[in-house]
């Protein structure tokens, strides 16, 4: 009792401590939801002593966010389970002006009898986190917004000339989608007549790490035309290191298109003169030609506005246009399928906004006023969004992200161009995204993500609270630096570089942790594949499993302790057979050397007579010895150690114990071996124990049978399934019962009169360690049929 009060005085000591120097706010609150404990770091959250909670009400303390802490904590209350990782805002404290974030996690306190008694909170102020998230997210839509809507084209490529981002305005200049940019070389698009002087442009930049250079170079645009670009091209730096190039471009097409024009121009103008004359001299016959050229130029704008048709329908993207009324001018056949309409005439000189835009996505009206599409033309101006929706012909709707480009004809603004798509998938993915991304950050396991150069490139607060780093410590950084040199080599490298071949890898490993605790962690390597099925990378999941491997290596010293506490159990119960097995050749020697005496004292000593008696003295003192020296083996308590061998001879050993114990009850030992076996894997003191234990119980279940019956005990030996030899123990005893057939394998259930129950208990523990099994059925004559597997030599 007095033990129990200590360790009840230290947990509560323990408590105090942490109470009182933890760095989160935390209270205890009884299922009236009235404090019963509140630490300094609470109650300078609320603004409110921590002697003045005691006894108090949630809503008494906190009122302005009672209602949804109550709804919480009757939660855990009734249901029993934890709320974990709430936020909440609140203005509270000394400084009542200002909103301060709180994240908090609550957990049901549980009697003996799993009744819920009342709940513990634990309260961390995020006020800072959420502020600089917050700054940073504004920070990068301003740097978005700028790029995004920049009037000339901004891009970047990696260090071999791949792009890897490119803004809107280029789209819409060269006519190509994202997708069909990104990942391609920049010479792509370049002439051909153009592209070798392009890339030594780049090569001497990169050679001679020239921050900032112009040059100028015709591409071609997606539908063939030629549109000269003017470009300041930069280096990236990256952490000392080139990383690629950033350009910003502007299309010079018109200017170019002048200067050609001019010399060309300047060349005409010298040809005139010449040219008058054979143009007076052609008149004539261009006059004849006339009609037919009109002709063949209405058969050729016929033919370009089909092939603008063609091009808009042949679009993935949904286009129409807009008059300055609203109404609908043109349409391609993505719009009408993306809308559930059948032809054009179902949109022609209809109202768009009131067709497909008149709610918004709260389900509120949605003024055509303040319609984004409708500030193309009216404020002459370009329009990007993507977190409205559109109305279909059925009155469903769907996400879209649509642009809006404002049409001008000699100056005047005379409508506007919209194009849109169907972002259903891409909000989905979004949404499972952020739910992927929650359960990572929240798993208690060590996750992280390396490129093939064994380099960070994320991981999840657990891994950094594990190693005590900050994220900036671990993410860029090798493998090498966080789990130290030596570790990485012996141990970490040979496995992720398995894993890079594309196998999936899992081992063990002993870590320290940042407390320099050593800690037993599960580790599993997965490969990261891209769309090419290629390894660019390794997923790693890392899990501590000190106390499960703690406990194994116990349990697994219990099984050693118990079966050899059950081996000398056994062995006791035959020490008299074995005591009198000895005796039989301490008998026989002492025969022996009594006749050779009596032989030398005769005086008519014969050599070769001597010499025999004491060759079979020594016979019988190896015969006892071998019984001494097997049963010091099977005494001794020693650690497993399996090794290959052979079954049929390591019966026969088992059997020279078991013979003295079968000889002295009458019982036959009948070996029907299997020739050509190939070898087990098992420690042998522990099989023959195994066999040992279950021939004991043979003849212990025999004791009882007439003396005119005879008494077999068979052991057999044959392969099983190529991977496994059975060993099969039966006798023609009275068998098992029903009643008892089921639980012969548990601890401390036994049959005999006497014993530990223990035997056939550690027998089944002792095959299932060595991967095999042990079960039990009838024999043909009645009795017990016991057997067991052992998984053979590869």
């Amino acid at each position: 009792m007095l033990e129990s009060e200590r360790k009840l005085n230290e947990q509560y000591t323990e408590l105090e401590i942490i109470y009182s120097t933890s760095p989160m706010g935390m209270c205890f609150m009884d299922t009236d939801l009235r404090y019963l404990r509140c630490n300094e770091k609470l109650a300078e959250i609320n603004g409110i002593s921590a002697a003045d909670h005691i006894g108090r009400t949630l809503r008494e303390i906190v009122p302005e966010i009672a209602e949804t802490m109550e709804h919480i904590y009757r939660t855990v209350i009734d249901t029993g389970e934890p709320v974990i990782d709430v936020e909440a805002s609140m203005t509270a404290g000394t400084d009542s002006q200002k909103k301060r974030y709180f994240s908090a996690c609550y957990y049901p306190v549980k009697s003996e009898d799993g009744v819920v008694r009342g709940v513990s909170s634990i309260v961390q102020e995020i006020t800072a986190r959420v502020e600089v998230d917050k700054a940073l997210s504004e920070s990068q839509e301003r740097y978005k917004q700028l790029v995004e809507h920049a009037s000339d084209i901004i891009y970047r490529t990696d260090l071999e000339g791949y792009f890897t981002y490119i803004n809107p305005i280029a789209i819409s200049i060269m006519g190509y989608t994202e997708e069909e940019v990104l990942g391609e070389h920049f010479t792509k698009g370049v002439v051909q007549a153009y592209r070798r002087k392009t890339i030594t442009f780049y090569e001497r930049q990169l050679r001679k790490q020239i921050k900032n250079t112009y040059y100028e170079y015709p591409v071609l645009a997606n539908d063939g035309t030629e549109v000269w670009l003017g470009q300041n091209v930069q280096l990236i730096w990256e952490k000392g290191q080139i990383a690629g190039f950033q350009a910003v471009a502007r299309d010079i097409t018109a200017r170019v298109e002048v200067e050609v024009s001019l010399q060309e121009a300047h060349e005409q103008l010298e040809n005139r003169v010449q040219e008058r004359t054979k143009e007076l001299t052609e008149a004539n016959v261009k006059l004849k030609n006339e009609n037919t050229e009109r002709k063949l130029a209405e058969t050729a704008l016929k033919e370009s506005q089909e092939r603008n048709r063609l091009l808009l329908d042949s679009a993935a993207e949904a286009i129409y246009g807009l008059d300055l009324n609203g109404n609908c001018t043109f349409c391609n056949s993505a719009c009408l399928r993306m809308l559930g309409y059948e032809t054009q005439d179902n949109l022609l000189g209809k109202n768009m906004h009131g067709l497909i835009h008149h709610t918004r996505v709260s389900g509120s009206p949605y003024p055509v006023e303040d319609c984004q599409i409708y500030k193309a033309f009216i404020r002459n101006e370009r329009s990007h969004v993507d977190t409205e929706v559109l109305f279909r012909k059925d009155g469903s709707s769907f996400p879209a992200e649509y642009w809006s480009y404002p049409i001008n004809s000699d100056g005047k603004t005379i409508g506007c161009v919209v194009t849109f798509m169907d972002i259903t998938e891409r909000k989905r993915a979004e949404e499972y995204l952020l739910k992927y991304e929650h359960i990572v950050s929240a798993s208690v396991d060590l996750l992280a993500f390396l490129n093939k150069d064994y380099i960070y490139q994320a991981v999840n607060d657990s891994y950094l609270d594990y190693f005590g780093k900050s994220r900036g410590e671990v993410i860029g950084h090798q493998a090498s630096e966080i789990l130290g040199q030596e570790v990485f080599e012996n141990q970490v490298k040979p496995n992720m570089d398995r894993c890079l071949t594309g196998q999936q890898v899992n081992f063990q490993i002993w870590l320290n942790y940042q407390k320099n605790e050593h800690r037993y962690m599960d580790v599993y390597y997965s490969p990261f594949r891209e769309s090419d099925g290629s390894v660019s990378g390794i997923a790693a999941n890392i899990r501590d499993i000190t106390e499960k491997k703690q406990a194994e290596e116990e349990a697994s010293m219990h099984r050693e302790r118990l079966a050899h506490l059950v081996r000398v159990q056994t062995l006791g119960e035959m020490a008299s057979g074995i005591a009198h097995e000895i005796n039989q050749p301490l008998a026989a020697i002492d025969s022996y050397a009594q006749a050779s005496r009596r032989h030398l004292q005769s005086g008519k000593a014969n050599t070769g007579k001597v010499e025999e008696l004491i060759e079979k003295i020594s016979d019988q003192a190896r015969r006892a010895g071998s019984i001494i020296s097997h049963l010091r083996a099977m005494m001794q308590n020693k650690i497993s150690n399996p090794v290959a061998l052979d079954i049929n001879n390591l019966l026969g050993e088992a059997a020279k114990l078991a013979g003295i114990e079968t000889k002295n009850n009458d019982c036959n030992l009948i070996f029907k071996y299997s020739r050509s076996l190939p070898r087990v894997i098992c420690d042998e003191i522990q099989i023959q124990q195994v066999a040992l234990n279950l021939i004991s119980n043979a003849v212990e279940a025999m004791g009882d049978i007439a003396d005119d019956v005879e008494k077999n005990i068979n052991v057999e030996t044959r392969i099983k399934d190529d991977n496994y030899v059975e060993v099969c123990i039966s006798d023609n005893g009275p068998g098992i019962n029903d009643r008892d057939v089921n639980n012969i394998f548990e601890a401390f259930y036994t049959t005999k009169d006497s014993g530990l129950g223990m035997g056939l208990t550690i027998c089944k523990s002792i095959i299932e360690n060595h991967g095999g099994k042990l079960g039990y059925s009838q024999s043909k004559t009645g009795g017990a049929r016991f057997y067991f597997s052992l998984p053979v030599e590869k």
